[in-house]
């Protein structure tokens, strides 16, 4: 948190300029009604995220890392308020708020008992969180059928692009390693350095793709394969191949994490869908 604070302190005009002209863009997209190209870049920009910053310069490393995190929280919040003020409600009511709930709470119990630093715990919250706030702009905007689709699709091929690319790390035993796995460790201002992530497994034995760390990419298979199992039941046959072929890969690739946590995670979440589906 210090190392922000001194980060934000020594780019504070800067952050200030590029707040004012993120504003303005924010307003004439909502204007036009095409807040979803939005989401559609949040879901290309964050599965990429860690890959992208492994390269990037570090004069821009800060603004690269945290702008599309901003975004997403400002078109939250600005879609949020848009609900409230056109439905008169606070939430839409779904499946997800008392899930949301479960899982806050639980995250809550963990960070006592554990007694993780706040930070730790809101940024470990923030992997998953992320992409429910996606979710809930969707509601929010209550997009027409046609744009959802397009936003599954284009959600499940990222899954499937990290579940290839990760079983393709696995057939070459760990030689993508050092051009995937990125610490993190970088100084971005005076005084100011991001924490780096240790690499603790041995290279070729836990699949990571572009996202760092093998629970990471766990965690997004496991979320992504609980999207996509409803559609076998609405699928054309035409497109069943390709289901099942993306689905073969997603979860070869989910073992391939040997992160329990998210096995666990998968499987409760295919349990409770498809006793609801039955």
């Amino acid at each position: 948190m210090e190392s922000v604070s001194i980060l934000i302190s020594a780019h504070f005009f800067t952050f200030i300029l590029l707040g004012l002209v993120g504003a303005l863009g924010l307003f004439l997209i909502f204007r036009g009604q095409k807040s979803y190209w939005i989401l559609f870049y949040l879901l290309l920009w964050f599965p990429l995220e860690n890959l992208v910053l492994r390269y990037a310069p570090i004069k821009y490393y800060s603004y690269i890392k945290y702008l599309p995190e901003i975004l997403l929280y400002c078109t939250f919040f600005i879609s949020w308020i848009r609900y409230i003020i056109r439905e008169e409600k606070i939430l839409p009511k779904n499946p997800l708020n008392k899930w949301l709930l479960i899982f806050v709470g639980v995250c809550a119990v963990s960070f006592f008992l554990n007694e993780y630093r706040a930070t730790v715990w809101v940024l470990g919250m923030r992997q998953i969180l992320r992409f429910v706030t996606v979710f809930y702009v969707v509601l929010f905007e209550d997009y027409n059928r046609l744009i959802k689709q397009r936003l599954i699709l284009l959600g499940g091929a990222m899954v499937a692009l990290q579940g290839a690319l990760g079983l393709l790390q696995y057939a070459v035993g760990g030689w993508l390693d050092k051009y995937l796995f990125f610490s993190g460790s970088v100084a971005v201002s005076d005084g100011a350095r991001l924490p780096a992530i240790e690499q603790f497994w041995a290279s070729g034995t836990r699949i990571f793709a572009t996202m760092g760390r093998y629970d990471r990419l766990g965690s997004f298979l496991a979320l992504g394969v609980a999207v996509l199992f409803p559609w076998l039941y609405v699928l054309k046959d035409k497109w069943k191949i390709l289901y099942w072929g993306a689905l073969v890969i997603c979860l070869s690739a989910l073992v391939l994490t040997y992160s329990r946590a998210s096995w666990l995670s998968a499987l409760g979440a295919l349990a409770v869908i498809g006793i609801l589906i039955m």
